[in-house]
């Protein structure tokens, strides 16, 4: 009997243990991050500062700061992308296999960027917006969710794919029929310029507009090669009154007050995170690309951080930032005002190069990295100065060839005239009679063309 008891309790332990293991299960990752992000867990009820490797659970709301960036890995491979003073909800995620997989996710406000790698058959994808539902299949997009004039705003850009996008929210009632747009690859939906200008009459497609090609060049480039990753910041120069009216702190209900920040009590213990263990890595899958990814920055059971060996060496020497975030310091030339030295260009020393700790090696490779730098900024320079001079040349010559053209002009000119003066003088001098003549020699000596022009100016007058 008592055999029975103990088997039966060992039973109900691994039954518990395996239960708790599942519902611990986080279903994305924090793979990079900047400045301070924020997650509220339902579960538990409080809120916890994030740092690089955490976990995100299902029905977490995720708040990040202002000039905040946080990078997160899902479990199916979707790569999501949060700007500054964005507060998004991931509602819903029941995960099977990386193309069986249901996700719901609510963009409350602020600036996010999807990047859905692996198609989806059915309308299992869904993110939403204070003003529409976004149906996802494989697609790359970009949303906007802010506040303008007093309005809250969505625009929503296709990047890549197939996007349909389910305006019913907008409330146009049986004036408009179908509340499903199709997006194309490099289109933009503006949901404050298609309630302005939709008036029942006109064909939806006129109000979907057109990202310009910068723009759009931009938004696929890579931040390192000077592309942007939000769309408002891609439209800066397009939509200067967009860009400066945009507001992204307001309240949920779309009121300007301030959101309400946790009290310092609340947030005393923050820096560890004491939801869900953070030890529990995702299941494995048959692509081991995403667990590999999700897997690097997230602590053993020792507490090690498995990117680097000391964390809080990395935060220290990056200001305060989390490890691997460190902004560029750039160092320039302390020219007199008025005057610049034009044969040297700075390029800038970086934040890794001043650190103390570096071994002389490295401080080698930066050095000639940055020597690089400089020669190629000179070559630049002498380029610009060489096309600079040609341009004058060219300038020149094309001076010199119009001062010629022109005196050319002139002499063919004096030619034409002096050839109607001589035709008119053999004219006038056939038609002297005898007396005329003689008269003439007697005052002028000879009949010339000269003496023509004085007795009939007029007929030499230009």
């Amino acid at each position: 009997m008592k055999v029975l008891i103990k088997l039966f309790v060992l039973c109900f332990m691994i039954v518990a243990t395996i239960s708790m293991s599942q519902a611990a299960e986080p279903i994305g990752r924090i793979v990079k991050m900047r400045g301070n992000v924020e997650v509220f867990n339902k579960t538990s009820g409080d809120t916890y500062t994030l740092k690089n490797g955490d976990g995100i659970f299902e029905g977490d709301l995720m708040k990040s700061s202002k000039g905040s960036f946080a990078k997160i890995l899902m479990k199916d491979d979707t790569i999501f992308q949060l700007g500054p003073n964005t507060e998004m909800i991931f509602e819903k995620f029941k995960f099977k296999s990386k193309k069986s997989r249901t996700a719901t996710y609510n963009l409350v406000k602020g600036q996010l960027r999807s990047l859905f790698t692996v198609k989806s058959k059915d309308k299992s994808l869904t993110i939403k917006t204070p003003n529409t539902a976004m149906g996802i299949r494989g697609t790359e997009i970009l949303s906007d969710v802010y506040k303008f004039k007093g309005k809250v705003k969505t625009d929503i850009a296709l990047l890549s794919g197939k996007l349909e996008v389910d305006i019913s929210k907008m409330k146009f009632g049986e004036a408009l029929k179908n509340k499903v747009i199709n997006l194309k690859p490099g289109q933009v939906f503006e949901s404050d310029h298609f309630r302005k200008n939709f008036t029942g009459g006109k064909e939806v497609r006129k109000l979907i507009k057109r990202l310009p090609s910068k723009v759009f060049k931009s938004l696929k480039k890579s931040e390192k090669k000077g592309g942007k990753v939000f769309l408002l910041e891609a439209r800066r120069n397009f939509r200067r009154d967009l860009f400066n009216g945009a507001r992204f702190n307001f309240n949920r209900d779309g009121s300007n007050k301030e959101d309400v920040k946790p009290n310092k009590d609340d947030l005393s213990n923050s820096s560890k995170r004491k939801g869900p263990p953070n030890s529990v890595d995702l299941p494995s899958q048959s692509n081991g690309r995403a667990n590999d990814n999700i897997g690097r920055g997230v602590k053993d059971n020792r507490g090690n951080n498995g990117n680097s060996g000391d964390n809080r060496a990395d935060v220290k020497r990056g200001g305060g930032l989390p490890s691997g975030v460190r902004p560029p310091v750039v160092i320039r030339n302390n020219d007199f005002p008025g005057q610049k030295d034009e044969k040297r260009n700075s390029v800038g020393v970086s934040r890794d190069e001043l650190d103390k700790d570096l071994s002389p090696k490295k401080r080698r490779k930066l050095e000639e990295k940055r020597r690089k730098k400089e020669r190629k900024e000179q070559e630049r320079g002498m380029r610009k100065k060489r096309m600079e001079e040609r341009k004058k040349q060219a300038r020149m010559r094309r001076e010199e060839m119009i001062r010629r053209r022109q005196e050319q002009l002139a002499r063919m000119r004096q030619e034409e005239i002096k050839k109607i003066i001589f035709g008119r003088f053999e004219n006038w001098r056939g038609n002297l009679t005898n007396a005329m003549r003689v008269q003439l020699r007697n005052t002028y000596g000879d009949i010339t063309p000269e003496v023509f022009c004085k007795v009939k100016p007029a007929a030499c007058s230009f």
